[in-house]
């Protein structure tokens, strides 16, 4: 067998053939392990490219004899939001994103998934809990599939535990179908922000997703990519690109503007500018402190 850093190259530069080389049988621990990893942007894209392509090839034939799933149109007033522990545990930030969600949007009910009462409204097959709770599948992941089953069987809303409302516009929470498109990253392997989704019950293309993900889970114990997600959803748009086609198209770039700000000094009228920008924002409680400015937006926010 050739060592590694031979497949590694092939894989750098040609995913397609790295796979047909290896047949699969040190695939899972050559891209666990990906030497050519970099903070450069460019890099990025080319990795998630890389990744994508290889799970695009790897996955095809299972995708193509997926059953073609058909629409649900029943529907639910509905907010769902995950925080895997009690409401009471989380982060004074996250409470706050929780305020701003149940003051904005009157006409829905909020119901916080959390430990003690996921099994209510979703079942996982066995390996899936079993991994959870080996720690193979992170909380982050398992959010992930979480928010599928949620997606699927019941038409909501999904709103992660760290997005701050400060507005309410309908078309984000009534659409059929509703995510966020990508156009931070500027790569096509990577086509939603998974934040923020609204849905039908039964979609297509979530369901598609669920089944590459636990197709996945099954045979590995390693996470291939951090956006497996994500790079699964953007297989699973291509076999339905009449329903993702429909879609508003909105980027996902105004509702992260404001997490680029939150470290500086507040100021109202940049606050009311950020607002404007965008009624959603995606946000995040996991900062380094003593990067804050006195008087700070997160601290602003944390505080409302």
């Amino acid at each position: 067998m050739n060592p590694p850093k031979y497949y590694l190259k092939i894989l750098y530069n040609n995913p397609i053939e790295f796979y047909s080389k290896t047949k699969g049988v040190i695939a899972s621990y050559l891209l666990k392990f990906n030497k050519y990893k970099s903070n450069d942007s460019i890099e990025e894209i080319n990795r998630n490219w890389r990744s994508y392509s290889y799970l695009k090839n790897k996955y095809k034939k299972y995708l193509d004899n997926l059953p073609t799933y058909k629409e649900w149109k029943e529907r639910e007033n509905i907010i769902r939001r995950c925080w895997l522990q009690w409401e009471e545990n989380a982060p004074k930030f996250n409470k706050s994103c929780l305020k701003s969600v149940r003051k904005y949007v009157k006409d829905k009910n909020i119901i916080v998934i959390d430990e003690s009462n996921i099994n209510e409204y979703v079942k996982f097959p066995s390996y899936i809990i079993k991994k959870y709770k080996k720690g193979i599948i992170s909380k982050t992941h398992f959010s992930d599939l979480i928010r599928l089953e949620l997606l699927i069987n019941y038409w909501w809303t999904w709103i992660d535990s760290t997005v701050l409302l400060t507005d309410y516009q309908k078309v984000f929470f009534d659409s059929v179908f509703f995510v966020f498109n990508n156009f931070h990253r500027g790569d096509e392997s990577i086509a939603l922000s998974s934040r923020f989704i609204t849905s039908n019950k039964n979609n297509p293309i979530l369901l598609a997703t669920r089944d590459l993900l636990y197709k996945y889970w099954e045979n590995n114990d390693y996470l291939l990519h951090y956006l497996l997600f994500h790079l699964f959803f953007t297989l699973a748009i291509e076999k339905y690109p009449e329903i993702w086609n429909k879609i508003p198209k909105y980027s996902n770039i105004p509702p992260h503007i404001m997490q680029y700000e939150f470290l500086w000094s507040f100021k109202e009228e940049r606050f009311e500018q950020l607002k404007n920008i965008s009624s959603i924002h995606k946000l995040t409680h996991k900062i380094d402190r003593k990067k804050l400015s006195k008087n700070s937006l997160f601290e602003y926010i944390e505080n409302m």
